[in-house]
């Protein structure tokens, strides 16, 4: 197959070849609007195949120098968009393991392109629609976990090494860390949360969403009492001096603390 696939190309390369030498020789323009609709339905194809190929990463499992090869070289590619999930390559490769790692070079390569429209950090910051609280690829790639527990370290480490690869390259900036630390605040992504407040140890304590500290968001979310433990812990190791944030105050002047108590009284009760 990759015989008649090269004999395939270099006849099409002659072909292209007499076409442009024929240019400015050759007084037919049906001839010449012809060969452009031919030549912009074999880009379309060229755009489309590698598109699917970019969605398929998790099964072909290709160097990433070769993906790489393959977004260079057609770089239309970026922009397809799966016909399922409307999503293009880089949000794909979020959402598994084996695609992860092929993340930064997407977006990389993405940039340049402007995937997603401009000021969209090649795709990174374009929103998933999959996903109820319309969140970004970044987002996504704190907060993503594994359905198999004991796969969690594995799966947190992969994510990480492409949040780092993504910061080497000035993708993934400190101003992200302080919206992403409460995305990634739960027990199956502590590597990826430490990693982030350390980066910005600030947002422990001045961190918010929508009018509220961190350490009240996360003891509203699910399974709070673990994350809020995590938060907790990480907070006291960084700010003993101010005890964690244990003392911040929620809207009804409720401290970090108070909150978290009379939940577990209430539950406590409710078993009796």
């Amino acid at each position: 197959m990759s015989l008649s696939l090269g004999k395939a190309f270099m006849d099409l390369n002659d072909a292209m070849n007499t076409v442009i030498k024929l240019e400015g020789n050759l007084n037919d323009q049906a001839f010449f609007n012809d060969i452009l609709k031919f030549a912009t339905t074999m880009m379309n194809g060229f755009t489309q195949a590698t598109g699917k190929a970019l969605h398929r990463l998790k099964t072909s499992k290709p160097s990433e120098d070769t993906v790489k090869q393959m977004v260079e070289g057609i770089p239309s590619s970026l922009s397809y968009k799966d016909d399922n999930t409307q999503l293009f390559p880089v949000q794909s490769a979020v959402w598994n393991t084996h695609r992860i790692k092929y993340l930064p070079i997407l977006a990389k390569e993405g940039i340049k392109h402007n995937v997603g429209g401009i000021d969209k950090r090649g795709g990174l910051l374009v929103t998933d629609p999959s996903v109820d609280d319309n969140w970004n690829t970044l987002e996504l790639l704190v907060n993503i976990t594994d359905d198999d527990t004991s796969n969690a370290i594995i799966f947190d480490t992969a994510y990480l090494n492409a949040m780092k690869e993504l910061r080497k390259v000035g993708l993934l900036v400190k101003t992200d860390a302080k919206y992403l630390l409460y995305r990634a605040c739960h027990p199956t992504t502590k590597i990826r949360f430490k990693y982030l407040a350390e980066w910005d140890l600030d947002s422990l304590m001045t961190g918010t969403l929508k009018g509220l500290p961190y350490i009240h968001c996360i003891i509203n979310k699910d399974q709070c009492l673990a994350s809020f433990t995590m938060y907790l812990r990480t907070s006291l190791k960084y700010y003993p001096q101010h005890i964690g944030c244990l003392f911040q105050k929620d809207n009804n002047g409720k401290t970090a603390i108070e909150v978290p108590l009379k939940n577990m009284v209430q539950t406590r009760h409710s078993r009796l």
